[in-house]
């Protein structure tokens, strides 16, 4: 498959047209169409070898790469904690609360205040903007009867659900008091927001209280150390997410299913010779606290001021980079090309072959035009099949 985008020209009459231009490979193309890779120079003379099969293939993710389809997965591939999706309203803004309708609330229904908690989405979670919510799990019915204002917003809730054309919308007005798929957390847990900027370059994440209660776009986990905190931090997560993730406008939609279940985790091994644990898993460890150490030298920023480009303090970004190399390091990635989007893009289709080890899905060769090249210098390549 090529790929060519529309280049705006004039034609011998002047007039103005789009041209077709090819997007170009990284690697260099000879006269009969194979391409080669540049391995530096020795003895004066430059050195080529084959390419990769897949040279000059644009993929189903639209860049130069296998044909490797990243599924869904209701589970994590690897051996990490499972990520969940905040409880859904569906309350016709009648749980929701602003801090001036919190205060109001409480003022006319003064036994209200023990069912209020602090409630995030993901602007608020990003923009640190101070968010309420009536939580009504577990409460004595005798209590809310008590609530005048509450009973109201209960009522409320009941006939917005019951006018939804959705059944299982339909069936939450039986407890109208409740959030659908309601969600609490025991323990201090991870939240990631489902939509990002991107212009950000990592999704903004951080540990909340188990008081807050995470909104249906805000995605949380639980028992997360800081070794998870630091791989979900880091560039090379970025680079998947970038080239994988769904897009919401421009934006990043994040989803548990392919972004952190399909996502493939470095192979760290406890060793009995590294009694402190593996160097590798403390390294990322160590800076991805000194990423949050850094976050708390500016305690009244918000997700969004600490990760704007044009605003983000140089110890975050240093704590970052420490953060991105420790990663790579796990990984046994090495940096080939000085061009952040090939850099980008080559750490894409590592974990693209990781993944395919992971599920053991197929790869599809058909359009692969360098195959032949390869197996002439290095033999049958394992995944070749028959077009059709």
């Amino acid at each position: 498959m090529k790929l060519y985008y529309t280049e705006n020209t004039t034609d011998e009459e002047g007039k103005r047209v789009q041209k077709p231009v090819p997007i170009p490979s990284k690697y260099t193309m000879d006269s009969e169409g194979y391409y080669w890779e540049y391995r530096g120079t020795y003895d004066g003379e430059d050195l080529y070898v084959p390419a990769p099969p897949w040279a000059g293939n644009i993929n189903f993710y639209l860049f130069e790469g296998p044909n490797i389809i990243i599924e869904t997965h209701s589970k994590p591939l690897c051996d990490v904690p499972e990520m969940r999706m905040g409880a859904m309203p569906i309350d016709d803004s009648n749980f929701l609360l602003t801090t001036e309708e919190k205060d109001e609330l409480i003022r006319t229904d003064p036994l209200a205040e023990k069912f209020i908690r602090p409630f995030m989405n993901g602007k608020e979670f990003i923009n640190r903007i101070p968010r309420w919510c009536l939580w009504l799990k577990g409460v004595e019915p005798a209590d809310i009867r008590k609530c005048p204002r509450v009973l109201e917003r209960i009522e409320r809730v009941r006939e917005f659900r019951l006018k939804s054309k959705a059944s299982t919308t339909k069936k939450a007005a039986d407890t109208p008091m409740l959030f659908i798929g309601p969600r609490e957390c025991k323990t201090n847990y991870l939240a990631i927001p489902k939509v990002s900027s991107e212009t950000r370059k990592y999704i903004p994440m951080d540990w909340l209280t188990p008081d807050v209660i995470p909104g249906d776009n805000l995605f949380f986990c639980e028992n997360v150390t800081l070794y998870h905190f630091g791989v979900l931090m880091s560039s090379v997560h970025m680079s998947w997410v970038r080239h994988f993730s769904g897009r919401l406008t421009s934006r990043f939609r994040y989803s548990n299913t392919i972004d952190y279940n399909a996502f493939p985790w470095p192979k760290i091994n406890e060793v009995p010779w590294f009694p402190d644990g593996n160097p590798l898993k403390l390294a990322i460890e160590r800076t991805a606290q000194a990423i949050l150490d850094a976050r708390a030298m500016y305690p009244r920023s918000s997700l969004a001021d600490l990760y704007d480009e044009r605003t983000m303090p140089p110890e975050l970004r240093k704590a970052h980079e420490a953060n991105d190399e420790a990663v790579m390091n796990a990984y046994g990635f090495v940096r080939h090309y000085e061009d952040d989007k090939q850099h980008d893009e080559d750490i894409a289709i590592s974990l693209m072959y990781m993944y395919k080890k992971l599920t053991g899905c197929k790869e599809y060769t058909y359009s692969y035009t360098n195959l032949d090249l390869w197996e002439r210098y290095y033999g049958p390549y394992e995944d070749d099949e028959e077009e059709g």
